[in-house]
């Protein structure tokens, strides 16, 4: 009779090591399918296949902790409602008067990727390759001289 549960060997430089998970191994075994799934996704494998031997392969950097976003932050708008916002929303207040109304207590995309240019967390080329116009339009509006 084969052993049931998940197994995970790899390779390293040409030779195969099998992976010990310790008091991990139950959860793993109950989720064995979705686990499979996962590592045939990264190695880009075809999940439906079962039946036939598949070839893939893929590298994990531990630089990043394994969340593969090492160094990555998000540049976003970010609106914190307050009383103000909240009675108009709670009143059904009309769209353009809660926006209005908004604009006070909201970071704008602009002002965040402004804020990580000053402090030195990111460089005017990264925010021209990933904020959207607008923003830009609004960066260079607010801070340009």
């Amino acid at each position: 009779m084969l052993p049931s549960g998940l197994y995970v060997r790899y390779r390293v430089d040409g030779v195969l090591r099998k992976a010990h998970f310790g008091k991990m191994q139950d959860n793993l075994d109950q989720n064995m399918r979705e686990i499979t799934s996962r590592i045939r996704i990264l190695s880009k494998l075809d999940i439906a296949e079962r039946r036939r031997p598949q070839d893939g392969s893929f590298q994990v950097c531990t630089d990043c902790g394994f969340s593969g976003y090492k160094g990555r932050m998000m540049v976003a708008d970010l609106w914190v409602p307050d009383e103000q916002d909240a009675g108009l929303i709670t009143r059904q207040a009309p769209f353009d008067q809660i926006c209005q109304s908004a604009q006070r207590t909201t970071c704008s995309m602009a002002q965040d990727a402004h804020e990580r240019l000053v402090a030195g967390t990111t460089t005017v080329e990264e925010l021209l390759r990933v904020l959207p116009y607008g923003a830009i339009v609004e960066h260079r509006r607010r801070w340009s001289r």
